[in-house]
């Protein structure tokens, strides 16, 4: 499963809405995650940062997570998303295995 920070801003009146509702969105975000088979790692506000709320996600296809973002989008309740793709050291470890490998074709420019 790929690991993801998502940064997201809400619009001004699903803030309203969250906070006059006293509305916990981690509960809400488990749940969605989990019908695209995927899982929350962390859910997080943020005050002082140019985003309102930042997720870490773990979500197998990159097309069920842009699914999941067109979704929330769909709803109206959030305005901006930023995705960053997180790895591990492990990940490292695989990549540097393969790219010392003779498995991909590459010939570097002007050779």
């Amino acid at each position: 499963m790929s690991l993801r920070c998502t940064y997201i801003n809400y619009t001004e009146d699903a803030l309203l809405n969250i906070i006059k509702n006293k509305e916990n969105r981690e509960i809400a975000m488990k749940k969605t995650l989990s019908s695209i088979g995927g899982e929350l790692i962390g859910y997080y506000g943020l005050i002082g940062q140019e985003y309102e709320v930042m997720m870490i996600t773990k979500v197998d296809s990159l097309r069920d997570y842009m699914s999941l973002v067109a979704k929330a989008m769909l709803g109206g309740a959030v305005k901006d998303v930023k995705t960053v793709h997180l790895y591990t050291g492990e990940d490292v470890e695989h990549a540097a295995t393969k790219a010392l490998g003779d498995s991909i074709t590459y010939t570097p420019a002007g050779n």
